[in-house]
């Protein structure tokens, strides 16, 4: 795959080449990777960071990491400065990072939108951030906006197999999955803040290949959503794609 990407170090507009999405995460790592090798040494933020990093990043780095939580923050041990502080109040400081990663957060906040205006100020120009979230729109994200916490929790423990789910720190958690989360949402949001998309991308998630794999009744449903909606929407829209990142840069 081939696409437009970021912008170098002297303004110029990049060409992502040969990136292989078989493998989404991989994929992303490749985009991040082409455009990230202009910018070196590089200052990352990790927005609600939680307990690990999800992208691998090279070792001339710095890392700084903001959560709600001083627990999950302490459990991160990639991390070279800490912030405890709410991604949704907290003043990050203006141009100061060239990469910002928003993993799995977005969904869990009741202002999304405050959040993503924070780290589009903190980004550098030709900075580039990063959203990954569950999508809303998705068998699973569906089923998550319209059954309660305590059935989320219930889910990790007795399906995942995750007994300490929603004790001492540990997720899942609460998951309001307002609307300014919704991929649309965040594309308009962030052309208004002066960011250029480079990578919307939806995939079937870990969660739902592990569900589906595991529950044939599960699997079956999933696959029948699958078919209606490709079928109605054109090939627009699949609800097995559980998840989506979302690449922007500062231009």
């Amino acid at each position: 795959m081939t696409f437009s990407g970021g912008l170098d170090s002297n303004g110029v507009g990049v060409e992502i080449e040969n990136v292989d999405f078989s493998q989404p995460n991989s994929g992303l790592q490749q985009v991040l990777e082409q455009l990230l090798s202009r910018a070196s040494p590089l200052r990352v933020l990790e927005a609600g960071c939680g307990s690990c990093t999800q992208i691998q990043l090279p070792e001339d780095r710095w890392v700084v990491g903001i959560d709600i939580s001083e627990e999950q923050l302490d459990r991160n041990d990639k991390l070279d400065e800490k912030i405890v502080g709410d991604l949704q109040t907290y003043d990050l400081l203006k141009n100061s990072y060239d990469l910002v990663i928003c993993w799995d957060v977005l969904e869990h906040l009741d202002d999304p939108g405050a959040a993503v205006d924070r780290m589009a100020n903190a980004l550098n120009e030709g900075g580039l951030l990063v959203l990954a979230a569950p999508h809303p729109w998705s068998f699973k994200g569906m089923v998550t906006r319209l059954t309660p916490h305590r059935m989320h929790v219930w889910f990790y423990r007795y399906f995942i197999g995750d007994k300490q789910a929603g004790v001492n720190g540990r997720g899942p958690f609460p998951t309001p999955m307002a609307k300014e989360m919704f991929p649309g949402q965040l594309v308009n949001r962030s052309e208004m803040l002066g960011l250029k998309q480079v990578l919307l991308y939806s995939y079937k998630g870990p969660v739902e290949a592990y569900v589906a794999e595991r529950n044939v009744l599960y699997r079956g449903f999933s696959y029948g959503m699958k078919i209606l909606s490709t079928l109605l929407s054109r090939g627009r829209w699949d609800t097995s794609h559980s998840d989506f990142f979302l690449v922007f840069s500062k231009v």
